[in-house]
């Protein structure tokens, strides 16, 4: 995925928080495709039907991000950071609204069964996910963080670890333990 201009971004986040909305919709122009293709390496991770499409789930961050202009926008990295936490509120919402419609019919796949495999999660097992995520939250908003930008916003791991601002040792880490500690939660929870 293409290198987003770090200074503009930056730029444009603290303009838009000063109260300059054009430069929210020039942020948006500039990172809208690199979203769309985090989006999509995201939600094709599975093998079944994808019933949230890349556009939507791109297009629904960015509403959700427009409320956001409040918050005390730091760089590039912190921007990327949020878009991942939106977008998994948003697979979440939207896979437990088709559940709630359509109880008992075939798996939608949005995330994945385990966290190395990227394969085969159904909605079923998605609140077990988030709930397992909300858990870790509480004992490390860190490797939360470290789990949403790698396997969610598809960031590389030195690109999560930049995000971070941690080690790529300290990322691998943080990641081997999330997927571990997740592991052992939803089995428990199953």
């Amino acid at each position: 995925m293409a290198e987003i201009d770090s200074a503009q971004i930056t730029q444009l986040l603290h303009n838009w928080k000063a109260g300059d909305n054009p430069s929210f919709e020039k942020l948006i122009e500039l990172v809208y495709d690199d979203l769309y293709l985090r989006a999509r390496h995201y939600l094709s991770g599975g093998n079944g039907d994808i019933l949230l499409s890349c556009t939507m789930l791109v297009n629904e961050a960015y509403l959700e991000l427009v409320v956001e202009q409040n918050r005390n926008w730091q760089n590039r990295n912190h921007f990327f950071a949020i878009a991942a936490t939106v977008m998994r509120h948003l697979i979440i919402r939207f896979a437990e609204s088709r559940y709630a419609k359509k109880r008992g019919g075939d798996a939608v796949v949005l995330v994945p069964e385990n966290l190395d495999s990227l394969e085969g999660f159904s909605r079923e097992n998605l609140t077990i996910l988030n709930e397992a995520l909300e858990e870790l939250e509480k004992k490390d908003e860190r490797k939360v963080r470290a789990v949403e930008l790698f396997y969610i916003l598809g960031l590389s791991q030195q690109e999560a670890a930049d995000v971070l601002e941690i080690s790529l040792a300290t990322l691998k880490r943080d990641l081997s333990f999330a997927s571990a500690w997740l592991e052992r939660y939803i089995k428990g929870a199953s």
